[in-house]
């Protein structure tokens, strides 16, 4: 496996999924988007999951990140729902841990859409800002297991 290869693929990629839904979906980013934000996995933290055996068949099924934070729930769902009607994109997995969460106690609210891209792994996450300010801040002891 390539990971050069695969990461500078995702960067290609990044902005022209980010228009490709901007211009052919009807959602009306104008008045409903507060940030869209993506990053591409780097190099280590690939490697970490690939030695971890997290990725099965090491298909690395989030290498390009996009994040939509929009108003409100509603606007999430609506979002959600553009995504799907759009052709170029390979819809593999919707979590939806807004009605699902993680885990009882879990409050991370999100809306997952696991998908291919044009050969380009891809997770979206939708929130809204009350679901992103609680990522921002519980982020770190997310990743150490804390929460």
């Amino acid at each position: 496996m390539n990971i050069e290869k695969l990461r500078n693929n995702a960067w290609a990629k990044a902005n022209e999924l980010i228009n490709n839904i901007y211009n052919n979906s009807s959602f009306d980013f104008d008045s409903k988007l507060k940030i869209v934000m993506y990053r591409i996995k780097t190099e280590d933290s690939i490697l970490k999951r690939l030695n971890e055996g997290k990725y099965p068949d090491n298909y690395i099924y989030d290498l390009l990140g996009i994040r939509y934070v929009l108003n409100n729930r509603e606007d999430c769902y609506e979002l959600l729902d553009s995504i799907k009607k759009i052709q170029d994109i390979k819809i593999q997995e919707i979590k939806n841990y807004i009605e699902n969460p993680r885990t009882k106690t879990s409050k991370y609210k999100a809306i997952h859409i696991r998908m291919q891209y044009k050969d380009t792994p891809v997770e979206i996450q939708i929130m809204d800002i009350p679901m992103f300010k609680y990522t921002e801040l519980t982020h770190d002891a997310y990743k150490k297991g804390l929460i």
